[in-house]
């Protein structure tokens, strides 16, 4: 709140606290892909990004007193993605930057009047990031394509927001949760509904999914059940595996490290 940023080592060591003046509360934070730079998004619509060498201020772009929700960066690093909005004109606004930014300061593109921004955008995982997806509160998600930033689908997924989206390794799907818990997955290639993992269901909907390394998928739902999916264009599933020793638990995100996904393709393979 006090718009400090504090860097642990994984130790549990304090490096450094970052921080410039800025009393306004940090509402965004993410690490550019070769992990040397730090984006982080206030609620006065600053954003400020550090260099993570020297912990020294990089660049620095003015708001306009609109929150910055969600930040995202293209796989190869050349731009980011920032999402502005709040709820009393209930509009959002995504405003892309290069990154480094260039002396001028001045936006690759920016994507008006769009629905309030659900989650954080996403770019594809090839090494262009030639497509963007945003999901969004009235359920729908739209494309972008990332040379000229044209629009090239709009897609209800849900009646409800979509909580998020993330793209197959092989950027060949894209995976929709909606907050109701069901998971959907859409080819890339006609932004058509290819599969329904699971259905809505709010007493034991999924809180999360995401794709492994090696494309399985991985979600959790409200009860606690982790449940394994091929990384094949059918889908199916594998494995279920219940979490907490019979407690239910409501989990909201889910990483891989290395450990980890060498547990899970163990579990999936058994």
């Amino acid at each position: 709140q006090d718009g400090t940023v504090s860097l642990w080592s994984v130790a549990g060591l304090l490096i450094d606290d970052l921080g410039d003046g800025v009393l306004s509360p940090i509402t965004a934070l993410t690490f550019s892909p070769d992990g040397q730079s730090m984006s982080v998004g206030y609620a006065n619509g600053g954003i400020k990004v550090w260099s993570v060498q020297d912990y020294q201020l990089s660049v620095e772009f003015d708001g306009d007193g609109t929150t910055v929700t969600s930040i995202g960066y293209r796989p190869n690093g050349s731009e980011m993605v920032a999402v502005y909005q709040d709820s009393v004109s209930a509009v959002a606004q995504a405003v892309i930057w290069p990154t480094p930014a260039g002396a001028s300061q001045q936006p690759v593109a920016e994507l008006d009047d769009l629905p309030l921004v659900s989650g954080t955008p996403v770019y594809s995982p090839d090494s262009g990031g030639n497509y963007l997806a945003i999901p969004f509160e009235d359920g729908t998600f739209r494309i972008w394509s990332t040379d000229q930033y044209q629009l090239l689908a709009n897609r209800e997924a849900y009646l409800v927001p979509v909580d998020s989206l993330q793209y197959h390794p092989s950027a060949k799907s894209l995976t929709t949760v909606g907050v109701n818990g069901s998971i959907n997955v859409w080819s890339t290639n006609t932004y058509q509904q290819i599969a329904v993992l699971t259905e809505a269901d709010l007493s034991n909907g999924f809180g999360v999914a995401k794709h492994t390394a090696g494309g399985r998928l991985i979600g959790i739902n409200h009860h606690g059940e982790l449940q394994i999916w091929s990384s094949g264009e059918s889908f199916h599933l594998i494995k279920k595996i219940g979490l907490g020793g019979g407690h239910n638990k409501v989990i909201t995100d889910l990483n891989f490290g290395q450990d980890l996904l060498i547990e899970i393709d163990a579990l999936g393979s058994a």
